[in-house]
């Protein structure tokens, strides 16, 4: 039977891989792209994985969790995105 000190270890690593994956949910920018890599500014536009671009201000901003960014929305129309319909 495992020691008490092999179960804490894979726990805590588990919480460790956890911890890192959490913040990983940008797909990295391609090479010439607008995108940016991993950026926290609350004032970037999300490209959902359908293609649609949304600002902070937007009511489904928050809940947009796999997207890549941009520094505005016009990066993100010329990368290929559209508005959002209302």
């Amino acid at each position: 039977m495992p020691s008490l000190r092999v179960i804490v270890a894979l726990l805590l690593a588990l919480v460790a891989i956890a911890c890192q994956a959490d913040g990983q949910s940008q797909a990295p920018a391609r090479h010439g792209s607008k995108a940016l890599y991993d950026s926290d500014d609350p004032a970037i536009v999300k490209k959902s994985r359908g293609g649609i671009c949304y600002e902070s201000s937007d009511g489904r901003f928050a809940g947009i969790y796999h997207y890549t960014a941009y520094a505005n929305m016009d990066d993100c129309l010329a990368e290929g995105g559209r508005l959002p319909s209302d």
